[in-house]
């Protein structure tokens, strides 16, 4: 088993653990995910799923019984506003399965994050 192919274990082994309505949340953010950026990749760390950009880390999200959270916050001006509704805590962008997934905005937030990984450079 190659690198990737253990890496697509770990990731079905996290989707699988994840609570009914928690599995929901996450493939709808992640199907957002993947049309916004085609090219991310995916691997687990900290636990949580991570995307990443030409193997350098772009951000992470989480599945839970109330909501799938995002990590970090994007640090940026034009997003600020726009993610506010949805900031809990310092660093993460919580979204509960019982609110309209903003797919506009998760989409913009992925681009972004993206944007910055591949600013950064190859890892």
């Amino acid at each position: 088993m190659g690198a990737g192919e253990d890496d697509e274990a770990r990731v079905l082994a996290y989707l699988e653990q994840l609570p009914p309505q928690g599995r929901a949340r996450l493939d709808q953010v992640r199907a957002a995910v993947h049309a916004a950026v085609p090219d991310l990749g995916e691997r687990i760390a900290y636990g949580v799923l991570t995307f990443t950009v030409g193997g350098r880390t772009a951000f992470h999200l989480g599945g839970y019984a109330a909501h799938t959270g995002l990590y970090p916050v994007p640090d940026d001006e034009a997003l600020r506003e726009r993610v506010a509704p949805w900031v809990a805590g310092k660093g993460t962008l919580r979204f509960p399965h019982d609110r309209e997934l903003p797919t506009d905005l998760v989409e913009d937030v992925a681009q972004w994050f993206a944007a910055e990984a591949r600013r950064r450079g190859p890892r």
